[in-house]
């Protein structure tokens, strides 16, 4: 039985179909990069978590304190019980100041988690289209490899028929091992790119890859608008810069606002006092009675130390800190957008250059192949243009990805990603675009 066990499950696992490969597009990538847990998330739970432990805290509080005891007065004979109880009302112990230093610290955390969150989101954007890049070299490159050696059943034939010598065959060989050698290094190429995005996803390295159908709608025809439009479009649809300028003056409020407690806290006592021992004849002389005894305390302080108002000034430097930290990132959003449409600008220059090289070398490689068919020309002459129109279309190739790679962190940076492509065609200077 357990043979026949054994068996069974060495069939199931030699029968199971191998994992297939998980094709994700740019949307896809950047939606599971930011579902995974990150510490800035975790920095922000711990924040929310000190801030409601404070509140809760400093809520009013009612206590009820049983009483029991046993009296003796003068006469050691003499003895009464006291059955009581206390209630005590008071507010938390906690400063007002303390529960606004939590949220100082939770509006840090949040502002900071964003911030983190549109650079993950970027440097993902990245990562996916240097792997659709090495993708489509590794594709064209191994395909002149296929290219190359179905020409060698025709070379043999024209060897036959003495139209080439074995000179031609050889350097013919010689090419397919380059193009051969070029193709592993196109294929390490994009296993490193795959190596670089996995650790964003959940999916293994050598099962992973991308498609850029949703990004083809990036296009590159058309130029970029001037950098002080594309802030305003920034500032426009980030709500983090605005709505962090709203939230630090409406703290500075609540800072000025508050004033030092008084500790006001209200007691109510009673007891029982039950009757007392025998004394000479025989009669109770210590009556048993009831005790209502109601409290109420304050803190009154008689010399200020100061503590209250360097707490506020604290509070005050820790917002003017994330005000400087809400500039800063307006400017750098600003450095960010001046970059990448310098680089964008850069790329369409070239493209114009990479397009008409493409179209040349593929018009070169053409003829070689009509003389190549006529005799006209050997086998190394028609190489030598296949080469040439292949190392076109490589460079054609990376020139377009990096100019979707930096559209695409544009559309990041501005707030843009994953919206209708009618948003997108603000950043672009094809149509004129009123601001929202």
């Amino acid at each position: 039985m357990r043979t026949l066990l054994g068996f069974t499950l060495i069939s199931a696992l030699a029968a199971a179909p191998p994992a297939r490969d998980e094709v994700l597009d740019l949307q896809q990538v950047i939606q599971s990069t930011l579902a995974k847990p990150a510490v800035e998330n975790l920095d922000v739970e711990v924040a929310r978590s000190r801030l409601r432990l404070l509140e809760a805290s400093n809520r009013r509080r009612i206590e009820l304190t049983p009483q029991l005891g046993l009296l003796s007065l003068t006469n050691p004979a003499l003895l009464a019980a006291n059955l009581g109880a206390g209630l005590l009302m008071k507010s938390g112990g906690v400063s007002p100041l303390a529960i606004l230093d939590a949220k100082v610290d939770l509006l840090a955390a949040e502002t900071a988690s964003r911030r983190r969150r549109q650079q993950r989101e970027a440097e993902v954007t990245r990562r996916f289209f240097e792997m659709a890049e090495q993708q489509r070299v590794a594709a064209q490159t191994c395909s002149a490899v296929r290219e190359a050696e179905g020409r060698r059943e025709d070379l043999d034939r024209q060897l036959s028929l003495a139209r080439l010598t074995r000179s031609d065959l050889l350097r013919h060989e010689m090419e397919i091992v380059n193009r051969k050698a070029d193709c592993r290094q196109a294929q390490r190429q994009m296993q490193l790119a795959a190596s670089r995005l996995s650790p964003w996803l959940d999916t293994p390295a050598e099962f992973l890859r991308v498609t850029d159908e949703p990004a083809a709608a990036l296009s590159l025809d058309y130029p970029l608008r001037p950098v002080d439009f594309l802030v305003n479009v920034a500032m426009a649809h980030r709500a983090e810069p605005a709505r962090l300028s709203q939230e630090i003056a409406a703290m500075r409020r609540q800072i000025d606002g508050v004033r030092e407690p008084r500790g006001l806290q209200f007691r109510l006592r009673y007891s029982h006092l039950g009757q007392g021992g025998v004394g000479p004849g025989g009669g109770n002389y210590l009556l048993g009675g009831h005790i209502l005894q109601p409290e109420i305390s304050a803190r009154i302080p008689i010399k200020d130390n100061g503590a209250f108002a360097a707490e506020k000034r604290l509070l005050h430097a820790k917002l003017a800190r994330l005000e400087r930290e809400a500039s800063d990132a307006e400017q750098e959003i600003r450095a960010e957008i001046a970059e990448v449409q310098i680089r964008f600008e850069s790329v369409r220059d070239e493209l114009s250059v990479a397009r008409s090289r493409l179209a040349l070398a593929a018009e070169n490689r053409k003829v070689a192949a009509a003389r190549h068919r006529a005799g006209l020309e050997g086998p190394a002459s028609l190489s030598a243009a296949e080469e040439g129109e292949r190392r076109a279309g490589v460079e054609l190739v990376r020139l377009e990805y990096a100019g979707k790679s930096n559209l695409a962190a544009l559309l990041s940076i501005c707030g843009l990603a994953g919206q209708e492509g009618g948003k997108q065609e603000m950043l672009v200077a094809r149509l004129p675009v009123i601001l929202p």
